[in-house]
């Protein structure tokens, strides 16, 4: 592989596209009224900007030609979040801070100031209000409820919202291709990505793989106890209920803004 920078290998007509939307005043992260394919969130770490900048450099700039628009999505808060009971050996770290650790407190991004730089040059992340990451580990989950209702609002005219992560690789010429007429007529209830059987345990806010017609509560993990834990948690498993799998999925804009109503 030659040497320079992922940029320098780029070449010069990517690097203009990139810079387009902000030298041309086309900030559309913030919205925009025109019809898109697909408003995706991309839910990002506030510390992944190499990943942010490779994504840019790579199927980003390809999907923004195929009126997809992949917008980064940082969290405004921070939750400080305590290790999960199995995990001894966090559950022992958490334990042994002054304050006998965490226990779910929000604080503002430390980033803030440096995210907000980012997008003056790039325009396309967003920090959203009620958006968090949490101290350790995924963030996504409080982050994704924040992108419906943003999509809803801000990209009206979308026909169809998703989602994926920073460090999703997203083969645009085969997502298109897959789609199909679909992209540009979509069905009034449909979901696009990787859906798998799953129950749910919301005394644990863990899932377990499935299937359709199998009982809950059957696996290991579920029939575990972790020290602290109560007893008995795989009876509270729900399900099965298919599930999508986050490093991507979309649905029409219909069942977006239906999520969005979720309290």
């Amino acid at each position: 592989m030659g040497s320079g920078s992922l940029a320098d290998r780029a070449g010069a007509p990517l690097q203009r596209l990139l810079l387009s939307a902000v030298e041309m005043g086309e900030m559309r992260c913030a919205g925009t009224p025109h019809q898109l394919a697909l408003a995706l969130g991309v839910m990002s770490s506030p510390s992944n900007d190499a990943q942010r900048m490779s994504v840019r450099f790579s199927w980003g700039a390809e999907a923004r030609q195929a009126d997809i628009l992949p917008c980064f999505v940082v969290g405004e808060l921070v939750k400080r979040t305590p290790h999960a009971p199995w995990d001894v050996k966090g559950r022992a770290l958490d334990l042994a801070e002054p304050d006998g650790g965490p226990r779910g407190e929000l604080s503002p991004n430390p980033a803030r100031d440096a995210l907000a730089n980012e997008n003056s040059h790039h325009g396309d992340l967003l920090i959203l209000p009620g958006s968090a990451e949490i101290s350790h580990g995924g963030s996504s989950g409080l982050k994704t409820l924040t992108w419906w209702r943003y999509a809803a609002v801000r990209f009206p005219n979308a026909l169809w919202v998703g989602k994926c992560d920073d460090d999703t690789l997203l083969n645009v010429p085969r997502l298109l291709a897959r789609m199909g007429p679909a992209l540009r007529d979509p069905p009034p209830r449909a979901l696009f990505g990787s859906l798998v059987w799953a129950c749910y345990s919301p005394a644990r806010f863990k899932w377990e793989t499935a299937a359709e017609n199998r009982p809950c509560g059957r696996s290991s993990f579920a029939q575990s106890r972790a020290p602290g834990e109560a007893a008995n948690l795989s009876l509270t498993y729900e399900g099965p209920y298919q599930f999508t799998l986050g490093w991507f999925f979309a649905m029409p804009h219909s069942l977006g803004r239906l999520l969005a109503s979720c309290r």
